[in-house]
């Protein structure tokens, strides 16, 4: 089903007030298996949040067999207030995960997820750039006292530098899980780039994990940006953006070119909820704000249209008023 095709559907099945159509269009998606086109129904269509379907969406979105995409599902139904989401099952696949930057995302964005076990899972993955950032926010700590998550920070950042001089720490087990949840060999899989087996799985978040990690050397860092770019999926590269525009190792940023074509492919994607993203999650400027709100504008999606409008007006509300 190409993105027109979805559209059309999406838009009858906003309108419909029969669930039989609705039932119908789920499992033409659970056919499909596109990560957005789950997540854009189950988000804007009202009869999807039904205790029958909405659990068969989230399976759906949970074997598209990508992490980032599952979170990005969570985190939109529950900013949308849905009720029939098998939220806490959701919550711990990413708990277990051992991708800090997906927990860590979890425990700021989503208020319930800000649990013992949550914290703790993120501790355990030893990846030192998210927990870093998870204590200096003081509304996030809740379960251990400064000095621990201060003292596992000098511990962390010791082994990484002593051991190879990394600021982060690749979760090897996932990636295993990940290979053998493919029923590819993993020695294997292990020999063939990651940039590699990205292109021929349609995968991006191979890439994302790749580069958040340090799996790849330096002087490879250009392929990955480019095969990023190439896959067109604009959630990955928003991610890729927001992992590589400032990495621990200078090295790896995103060059200001770079920089400048993700987020000129963000602007013109028509995916209204990641140029909000954009605003409201990456500390741009006013002037990017207003540039990806004009994007927004032009996709006609009202629901991000209120959302950046008051975003702008609670971040840079002073300002507009002077300058009207």
């Amino acid at each position: 089903m190409d993105n027109l095709e979805f559209k059309k559907m999406l838009k009858t099945a906003i309108k419909r007030t029969d669930r039989m159509y609705v039932s119908y269009c789920v499992d033409r998606l659970l056919e499909e298996l596109n990560p957005f086109h789950i997540c854009d129904f189950a988000e804007l269509v009202p009869l999807a949040d039904d205790p029958e379907l909405m659990p068969k969406l989230a399976n759906g979105m949970y074997n598209c067999n990508d992490i980032y995409h599952l979170y990005e599902f969570l985190f939109c139904m529950n900013d949308s207030g849905k009720k029939f989401v098998p939220f806490d099952d959701i919550a711990t696949i990413i708990k277990d995960s051992g991708i800090a930057k997906i927990i860590y995302y979890c425990i700021e964005c989503i208020d319930w997820c800000n649990t013992e076990d949550m914290e703790q899972a993120l501790l355990g993955t030893d990846d030192y750039r998210y927990i870093l950032a998870y204590s200096e926010n003081k509304d996030l700590k809740k379960f251990h006292s400064e000095d621990y998550i201060e003292n596992l920070l000098k511990e962390l950042l010791s082994d990484r530098y002593e051991i190879c001089g990394l600021a982060s720490c690749q979760p090897q087990y996932y990636w295993d899980k990940y290979f053998e949840n493919l029923d590819l060999d993993k020695k294997g899989a292990r020999l063939e780039p990651i940039i590699e087996i990205s292109k021929r799985l349609n995968n991006p978040m191979l890439i994302n994990m790749g580069a958040e990690y340090e799996d790849f050397l330096v002087s490879q860092m250009p392929d990955a940006f480019r095969a990023m770019m190439d896959s067109e999926n604009e959630l990955h590269i928003y991610e890729y953006y927001c992992s590589m525009k400032e990495h621990p190792n200078p090295e790896r940023c995103l060059t200001k070119q770079q920089k400048k074509e993700i987020l000129a492919f963000i602007e013109n994607c028509n995916n209204a909820k990641i140029m909000y993203y954009v605003c409201a999650w990456t500390d741009a400027s006013l002037e990017l704000c207003l540039r990806m709100r004009e994007a927004i504008y032009k996709t006609g999606n009202k629901k991000y249209i209120d959302k950046v409008e008051i975003y702008l007006q609670e971040t840079f509300g002073d300002y507009l008023q002077l300058n009207k």
